[in-house]
């Protein structure tokens, strides 16, 4: 016999815990491999993110010539490295401030959860005013005119959308310690579509307030131009503190978001720390690893049984992920010097590292020069 219990939030199936935090702090992790819902979150997956890419573009236009932005989600930090090279040619960089949302996905009210989606869906069929249906597979979706007869592929309707979310929130369960619960606050963070609900969760918040502004002629909104958010974390730069005033104005109560940066002139947001020196912003690479106080394996290690060529080539890699996460040759170098340090307590042979970096200098001449204005060689990354 089942012991059905109604919680809020949820108790997991397990917990991942936060050891780095301090003081240490734990998630609400659900496992579910298994999990009968699986096929449809990953169909709203699909859904979701052509919603998400239709509005990315109306946005842009409803925005175009008002100087602000109402689309502020991104999937990596390009846009922002974009922007802040913009800004430098215009020695325009003076703030920058970093925000969390605390325990996003177990924080969302499902009634608004439910409005906000429907909101979105609705908005997007408008956009595509021609298109009755989106047509679902197991990799993406599109957009579709009508829905063929006899035809084994999934066409959805808004109202299809609506009741496949209902049904999903409706029926997430966990089992814990023979118990079944639950969860009638949040979603769950492993199902396939909750970053991406989250996302159209959070953006209609942010269209709907910047909207408002440009119907007003509110000239706080060029203020917003650039504000950039992935999923739970936000960047906002050039705004003298503008944000912190008004976050409230833009999300419920019930969404907790505090700041995280150090200061007006230094956060760290994905794998960019970010300083705001005189008019320019000048960015490295981030690892929250280094903040640890204890140490955390990474990288290749030649001690033991691996392709020795392949882990090279894992350096090569790793010079050209550090190379577009710097904007000042020094910086750049010293991230280098760092790594060679490191690999070669690893095992790694210091003459062959540096053929790599000669080989790498030699690829990218022209975008190092673009990119710092000077000309590297070989021997500055000496430690």
């Amino acid at each position: 016999m089942l012991n059905l219990t109604r919680i809020s939030p949820v108790i997991p199936d397990r917990q991942a815990i936060y050891f780095h935090k301090n003081p240490v702090s734990n998630r609400f992790i659900v496992s579910g491999r298994k999990c009968t819902t699986k096929t449809l979150s990953r169909r709203l997956l699909n859904v979701f993110q052509l919603v998400a890419k239709t509005m990315h573009t109306h946005s842009k236009y409803k925005c175009n010539f008002s100087n602000t932005k109402a689309f502020w989600v991104i999937k990596n930090a390009e846009d922002i490295r974009t922007d802040i090279t913009n800004l430098n040619n215009k020695g325009k960089g003076s703030s920058v401030y970093s925000f969390d949302f605390s325990r996003l996905y177990t924080n969302i009210p499902h009634d608004l959860l439910r409005d906000n989606i429907k909101f979105a869906v609705e908005e997007a069929f408008k956009v595509k005013a021609d298109m009755n249906f989106i047509k679902v597979n197991k990799k993406s979706a599109t957009w579709a005119k009508s829905k063929p007869k006899n035809t084994k592929v999934t066409y959805l309707s808004g109202t299809d959308i609506y009741e496949m979310l209902g049904y999903l929130l409706d029926n997430i369960y966990v089992k814990y310690r023979g118990n079944l619960f639950r969860q009638i606050i949040g979603v769950p963070m492993g199902t396939d579509c909750a970053p991406d609900l989250a996302n159209l969760f959070l953006f209609v918040f942010e269209y709907k307030y910047v909207m408002n502004l440009i119907s007003t002629g509110d000239s706080d909104m060029r203020l917003l131009r650039f504000v950039y958010r992935y999923i739970d974390d936000l960047l906002i730069l050039n705004d003298n503190g503008n944000f912190a005033n008004i976050y409230t104005d833009i999300y419920p109560n019930v969404m907790e978001l505090k700041s995280t940066g150090s200061s007006a002139q230094h956060v760290s947001f994905l794998d960019m720390d970010i300083k705001a020196l005189g008019n320019k912003f000048k960015y490295t690479l981030y690892d929250k690893r280094n903040d640890f106080d204890f140490k955390v394996i990474s990288l290749p290690n030649l001690g033991g049984n691996i392709p020795v060529n392949q882990a090279y080539g894992t350096f090569y890699s790793q010079i050209v992920r550090i190379f577009n996460a710097n904007n000042t040759a020094d910086l750049f170098i010293d991230n280098i010097k760092t790594l060679i340090d490191k690999l070669c307590k690893q095992g790694f042979n210091r003459r062959i590292l540096f053929v790599y970096i000669d080989r790498f200098i030699r690829s990218y001449r022209f975008k190092i020069i673009t990119k710092f204005w000077k000309i590297l060689h070989s021997h500055m990354f000496v430690v």
